[in-house]
């Protein structure tokens, strides 16, 4: 088994992770502590991976390529929908003293995330959405695909900035909204956006039977 050291640097070489930051932020959070038991020999793959509750966690080099996208100050206020096993919520607060908050609508996921996160600066909330939040937040990133940022953008900071899996024609890519302006980046696939606690059917290349 690979170290997490190994898979961050591979990230460095790919020119996925490109700051000191966010860099330092994956080396100082393991992603084999919030990978299931079963998995956790492949916990430093470039793969997604099941996690609880149906939902999976996704794959390092989409999660570093968020990460740099969000450019998370050392003050801000940050919220993650759809935050799944806390590994990306993890590397956020490793990126700032504000206030980190992720939201699950998943409650087996919200519990496990908890065991697992130990930050003072860090909420998991259950719910859907904005519904479990208030105020705004100077970074929004999306853990789930969704079909605009209309939403996000009545909870964001004027020189704020909102990463998300969006829907086109040919299925989702990574776009980030800043200031107005609005850039796509790599293709992706994400689990559904979704409004039932039951949350969304997990994909059949990522069930237990095809790992």
């Amino acid at each position: 088994m690979e170290s997490n050291d190994e898979m961050v640097d591979r990230l460095v070489e790919r020119g996925i992770i490109e700051s000191d930051r966010v860099e330092q932020a994956f080396r100082n959070v393991d992603r084999k502590d919030f990978v299931p038991e079963p998995h956790k020999d492949k916990a430093y793959a470039d793969t997604p991976l099941p996690i609880a509750g149906g939902s999976v966690t996704s794959q390092p080099s989409v999660i570093a390529e968020n990460t740099e996208l969000l450019d998370v100050g050392e003050n801000d206020r940050v919220i993650e929908i759809g935050s799944g096993s806390g590994y990306q919520v993890a590397l956020l607060a490793e990126l700032t003293d504000g206030e980190v908050i992720g939201v699950d609508i998943i409650e087996e996921v919200i519990e496990n995330s908890r065991e697992r996160l130990d930050y003072d600066n860090v909420k998991i909330l259950h719910g859907n959405g904005f519904n479990p939040v208030e105020g705004e937040f100077d970074r929004i990133l999306y853990s789930c695909a969704i079909d605009s940022f209309d939403e996000a953008r009545r909870h964001l900071t004027e020189d704020g900035i909102i990463v998300a899996p969006v829907y086109v024609d040919h299925g989702q890519v990574l776009r980030k909204y800043e200031k107005g302006e609005i850039t796509d980046h790599s293709p992706v696939r994400f689990m559904p956006f979704e409004e039932e606690d039951e949350g969304p059917e997990l994909p059949e290349e990522y069930r237990e039977e095809n790992l």
